[in-house]
């Protein structure tokens, strides 16, 4: 079966499932629409195959994975093969392909098949499977109960999605989400925020600034051509408070986004590089 014939089948069981109508129903019958849905095996048999074929383009792979799943003697195995494909092998849009359709899998399981392999998920791909994790009150849960047995640091969960957590319908998961992002201070470091936050009425000095830029942040921060692209565009940050300013300098872990954290790269020939994903695309991940 084409890709475009696998879309189409799909769109289907899409129309059906909002209607809430059971494909085996019309199946049933004997018109013309029945005969034709009575093939229903095989093309999801052909997508099992697609979606576990490397040599199949991406586009064959993406439409694959949209038919797997709705089976239910056959979960697990669709689970399964849904999850193989979240690896950083797979094309990017084969990754977000099979997110999509997990998502539109209400089983418990899903979040375990998602969650699997959190350290070798891409920025974009956490964020994808963050959101999607937010989007079921079960999911959500699973996810909080990650992040407090360490399995997933704070740091992965970025500003926007800490404050659905934090304003989330359900109390109990409100709750556990305040406990959580209340407690990522470092005791330590806050000590030490408290005894520098004299210096916030200070008079600042440009030319000192700039000296003390060049020998400590530069090799993370770059503004006015002095230092390297790593960390955050400094000139972005100019309209926040001095405690904030202050904060970040302090204690910089404190609130890492998504993209810049950083990732370690094994080659195929041995070699491991360690860097930030500065770009991703089909056939290739830049560090």
């Amino acid at each position: 079966y084409s890709a475009e014939q696998m879309q189409a089948f799909g769109r289907l069981l899409e129309a059906l499932a909002s209607r809430k109508t059971a494909l085996t129903r019309l199946a049933a019958g004997d018109d013309a629409l029945a005969r034709m849905l009575q093939r229903a095996p095989a093309i999801v048999a052909a997508a099992r195959e697609t979606v576990s074929d490397r040599m199949k383009s991406p586009t064959q792979q993406v439409a694959a994975a949209g038919l797997l799943g709705r089976d239910e003697p056959r979960r697990k195995e669709d689970l399964d093969l849904l999850a193989t494909l979240l690896s950083p092998q797979a094309p990017a849009e084969v990754q977000r392909a099979a997110v999509t359709a997990l998502a539109k899998l209400a089983y418990a399981e899903v979040p375990e098949r998602l969650l699997k392999n959190w350290p070798t998920h891409s920025p974009a791909l956490r964020l994808s499977i963050i959101d999607v994790l937010l989007g079921r009150e079960a999911w959500a849960a699973e996810l909080l109960g990650r992040i407090e047995n360490a399995q997933i640091t704070i740091a992965d969960i970025d500003a926007a999605n800490r404050n659905r957590l934090l304003k989330h319908a359900k109390e109990e998961l409100r709750t556990r989400a305040g406990k959580l992002f209340s407690t990522n201070a470092n005791p330590d470091r806050q000590k030490i925020i408290e005894d520098y936050r004299a210096t916030l009425s200070l008079k600042g000095d440009a030319k000192s600034g700039a000296a003390a830029f060049a020998r400590a942040c530069a090799t993370c921060h770059k503004i006015d051509g002095v230092g390297l692209e790593i960390g955050p565009d400094l000139r972005a940050l100019s309209d926040l408070s001095g405690v904030s300013l202050l904060t970040s300098i302090l204690d910089p872990n404190r609130a890492v986004e998504p993209h810049y954290v950083a990732y370690l790269c094994t080659l195929t020939d041995g070699r491991q590089i360690h860097g930030l994903i500065s770009a991703e695309t089909t056939a290739s991940i830049t560090l």
